[in-house]
């Protein structure tokens, strides 16, 4: 087969790292090229099992310090297990590994490998429900891009402790995850198209409460179900877990039934400038033991809820919350109970300069109960909201300081509440007494 020039540049970076992880330098590596799999035995459009003559194939490459190339076809593996450094190219949309039985196709445990073009798939969708497509441990250096995944019960691609790049991925028609990252030490996700996926979109957990940092940008998510139910475990486009330092931006997340963007537990995380619409709960949540957030720049439409940054309860506190666009909020989808809130905080949160618009509920929620501490909500523009802004007034709520909030075409504009019952008439421009945990002033009212 004939391959361009650019297919062979795309693996000389990847092979010039195994070069000098072999001993061989960066140009002598590039040099050596690739191996085509079909001079080591494999056949494109092969009847039968080829699993072996895969094997035999990426460890002759490794062993030669070369690129293995997969040309376009169809060809039946699976349970590939992955040792050394080597870099595997396909021609993407063309090439296609298909495993025929109830486990995954790749195994990675190297501390250097690339994928660049391959596409992976179940023959059967109800198959390798506890497994992955392809699934990486401790890789150092990890490169997955321009790859397919796809029609397969388990999830598409699952990472631990690995570094490097997933980028410019496809998957579609997973049943559990999409692309999960557990206790990752440098990792990017970014420009990859994930949909129709069963549980969650993306993952990036930890298994305790630690600094993580990875990257999750750029990627369209859509479609995403809750197939294995629970009460936000699942139905998310993007997952944080207990990681901390992880950065969520410029990504379009829609028609997820529970969250686009959820963080449990992460410690300074930012969730910033995405594009989120069609949620059937709480389009962007920040909760539990979360410590340190900022979300903001990002656009939400058209969910049963806006943004939440809750739980006091269980240590959740320090947020700022500002610059959001949070419109035609619902209340109900897939919690039947939930109130269509554009933008809810609970402790020591900044909420500022937010343009909500058109909620069935509340506009801004600040504190539940004796879940208040140390709100600010300031220089927001609130418009069509029964109620603009419910500050809590309940015994042992602390401060709520409610100032410069412009307030337009709404029933109520500042009630002091009580859980969920009105405690207060009116605040706005009121003469009358301020409960003593709330300052309110300066807010225009039309």
């Amino acid at each position: 087969m004939d391959f361009s020039r650019r297919f062979f540049m795309s693996g000389a970076a990847p092979l010039a790292a195994i070069g000098a992880a072999a001993g061989t330098s960066a140009p002598a590596a590039a040099a050596q090229a690739f191996i085509s799999a079909t001079d080591l035995g494999l056949k494109p459009d092969g009847k039968g099992d080829q699993s072996a003559a895969l094997r035999k194939a990426i460890a002759k490459a490794a062993e030669r310090g070369v690129a293995l190339l997969l040309p376009g076809g169809r060809y039946q593996v699976s349970d590939i297990r992955i040792d050394r450094p080597v870099v595997i190219l396909g021609i993407a949309g063309q090439t296609m590994l298909v495993t025929t039985k109830n486990t995954g196709i790749f195994v990675i445990e190297t501390g250097l490998a690339a994928l660049e073009g391959v596409g992976f798939s179940g023959s059967d969708k109800t198959f390798g429900r506890d497994e992955a497509l392809v699934a990486a441990r401790n890789c150092a250096s990890l490169s997955i891009s321009r790859c397919d995944f796809r029609d397969f019960a388990g999830s598409g691609l699952k990472l631990s402790q690995c570094a490097g790049r997933v980028e410019q991925n496809r998957v579609a028609e997973i049943g559990k995850t999409g692309i999960f990252a557990l206790d990752s030490v440098g990792l990017e996700i970014s420009a990859n198209h994930v949909s129709d996926i069963g549980n969650n979109g993306i993952q990036v957990w930890t298994s305790e409460q630690r600094p993580d940092g990875t990257i999750v940008t750029g990627n369209r998510i859509e479609r995403v179900r809750f197939d294995d139910g629970g009460s936000g475990q699942n139905g998310n486009g993007i997952v944080v877990f207990r990681a901390g330092n992880v950065l969520v931006s410029h990504n379009r997340v829609s028609d997820c039934g529970y969250s686009a963007i959820r963080n449990n537990s992460g410690r300074n995380s930012q969730i910033v400038n995405n594009s989120c619409s069609r949620l059937g709960e709480t389009a962007i949540y920040v909760e539990f033991a979360f410590d340190g957030a900022v979300v903001s720049g990002n656009i939400v439409e058209t969910a049963a809820a806006g943004i939440s940054i809750t739980n006091l309860d269980e240590g959740g506190r320090l947020a700022v919350c500002a610059n959001n666009v949070v419109r035609d909020i619902t209340g109900g989808g897939s919690n039947p109970e939930k109130r269509g809130t554009g933008i809810g905080a609970e402790a020591d949160t900044i909420v500022t300069g937010n343009v909500i618009e058109a909620v069935s509920d509340i506009g801004i929620s600040a504190g539940w109960g004796a879940y208040a501490r140390n709100i600010m909500v300031t220089g927001n523009l609130l418009r069509q909201c029964p109620l603009a802004i419910a500050a809590s007034v309940s015994q042992g709520a602390g401060p709520i300081s409610i100032t410069g909030n412009m307030i337009a075409q709404s029933r109520k504009a500042i009630i002091g509440m009580n859980y969920r019952d009105e405690a207060t008439p009116e605040l706005a421009g009121s003469n009358g007494t301020i409960p003593a945990n709330l300052t309110v002033s300066g807010n225009n009212v039309n």
